[in-house]
């Protein structure tokens, strides 16, 4: 079990909710549960977060 945590970087306009750790998201076809907050930064009216994210399951091929 390589790489069992992992970095995702994402960015929304500043007035909306971001995840919160506990969610669960899915990236690049696997689903992802937020464990943490790494890096948080304010750019105008965007807002860009890093979180450590958890494999919660694999995505079922269809």
């Amino acid at each position: 079990m390589r790489n069992l945590i992992k970095t995702i970087k994402m960015t929304t306009m500043l007035y909306r909710q971001p995840r919160r750790i506990g969610d669960v998201i899915e990236y690049q076809g696997e689903i992802w549960l937020i464990i943490g907050i790494q890096w948080v930064a304010i750019t105008y009216s965007q807002l860009e977060i890093e979180y450590d994210q958890f494999p919660a399951r694999k995505q079922k091929q269809s």
